[in-house]
């Protein structure tokens, strides 16, 4: 029976995440993330990349051009539908980096690996598509 109960507990740990930081919400209910000095990515607390990292609302991050980590698959933030807004992005293809139409870099891709999309930015982002680190979008 001891034993059972112990499983039992050890399930709901895990289920739970109870002990796990990965999306801590700040006081106005917004998630939590952590940035480096020097990097372009967001992550969780327990990333191997984000030892000396600071924290951040997670829309404060993807508002100054942070894009989430691939290892640690941080939240994202998600964004209103509602958006009258609609932007073209220009993707490269062989590089998955998007960028506005009017973008230096967006300029310079070949032909066979420049598309456009009018995607959201999160749905790129999911799609495994990172922000061009010049442009920003």
């Amino acid at each position: 029976m001891k034993r059972a109960v112990s499983l039992f507990l050890c399930f709901l740990i895990v289920i739970t995440g109870f002990g796990g930081k990965s999306s801590q919400n700040t006081s106005d209910g917004s998630k939590t993330v952590y940035v480096t000095k020097t990097g372009t990515k967001y992550h969780t607390e327990k990333c191997q990349y984000a030892k000396s990292a600071k924290k951040k609302s997670l829309e404060d991050a993807t508002d100054a051009g942070y894009d989430p980590c691939k290892k640690c698959k941080p939240p994202i933030l998600e964004e209103d539908d509602d958006d009258d807004d609609e932007v073209t992005y220009v993707l490269n293809t062989s590089t998955k980096k998007f960028h506005y139409a009017d973008c230096t870099y967006a300029k310079k891709i070949s032909s066979k690996n420049y598309k456009e999309t009018s995607k959201s930015r999160s749905a790129l982002i999911k799609a495994g598509y990172s922000a061009c680190g010049h442009c920003k979008p």
